[in-house]
């Protein structure tokens, strides 16, 4: 009799062995598929930030062209009354060089 229980023992070991192997590869699979969730979520995150960027800039360089054009015709104004050597221009100049170089210094960091 006590052969027949070790031999129960021995089989009920060996079928909680394969349970134990195959809760470990389960486990290891769903460790791999969240792995490559993680991975996915953060590619479509970087690419959603990426056109969010890529948007705002355009809005933004689109606002500043209408605000240089802006400039352009205060120069073209003032060139024919005279006024480009008063401060007020002198300043409006200044800014639209400034603008003019980051814009550029912006598209050389791309």
């Amino acid at each position: 009799m006590e052969k027949k229980n070790n031999h129960i023992n021995d089989h009920e070991l060996h079928q909680l062995q394969e349970k134990l192997q195959n809760t470990i590869n389960k486990s290891k699979k769903i460790k791999r598929i969240f792995q490559e969730d993680i991975q996915n979520i953060k590619k479509k995150s970087n690419k959603i930030i990426h056109n969010i960027k890529k948007k705002n800039l355009t809005n933004f360089v689109n606002k500043i062209s209408k605000i240089m054009k802006k400039f352009d015709k205060i120069f073209k104004i003032s060139k024919k009354k005279s006024l480009e050597k008063h401060s007020i221009i002198q300043g409006i100049k200044f800014t639209m060089q400034s603008i003019s170089k980051t814009i550029k210094d912006s598209q050389n960091l791309k």
